[in-house]
């Protein structure tokens, strides 16, 4: 048991390897969408400019489920990419293209939000990571539900 111990302490140093690697979920390639914004200017990189990044739905009842787009455009000099985004609830999801917007061109991110096990004052963050020299952009979804 003695050396034992110490053999499986060596296997375990030996094993361990400190170089990182990079794992990538989807076939997406986003280095190839990516402006490398730190050696550029960012009046040149893309812009995501929402027509409006909170929303009020009022008042739902509960068991809704509301439907909000929150258009935007790319008013920058490169293709505007949406690269990923996340929510504060699983009760929000957000539907978006992963296809490029080009200058000028206009998207728009789409979320459900079912009301089901919610009720009284709620307050929902999205955060949309894209390929601007931002990064990441908040929007806001508020209201109350009515509960049944």
């Amino acid at each position: 048991m003695k050396i034992f111990i110490p053999v499986l302490c060596c296997l375990a140093m030996i094993s361990c390897d400190n170089t990182s690697t990079t794992s990538k979920s989807s076939s997406v390639n986003y280095e190839d969408m990516i402006a490398f914004v730190d050696d550029e200017d960012p009046s040149s990189q893309p812009i995501l400019k929402f027509d409006f990044i909170s929303y009020d739905y009022g008042v739902a009842q509960q068991g809704d489920t509301l439907q909000i787009s929150f258009p935007f455009t790319n008013d920058g000099q490169k293709d505007l990419y949406i690269l990923d985004t996340k929510t504060s609830c699983g009760c929000t999801v957000p539907y978006f293209t992963k296809e490029a917007i080009p200058p000028g061109g206009k998207g728009k991110i789409d979320i459900v939000f079912d009301t089901e096990r919610k009720k009284n004052i709620q307050k929902k963050e999205i955060k949309v990571y894209s390929n601007t020299y931002k990064r990441e952009s908040l929007l806001t979804l508020s209201g109350y539900v009515n509960p049944n």
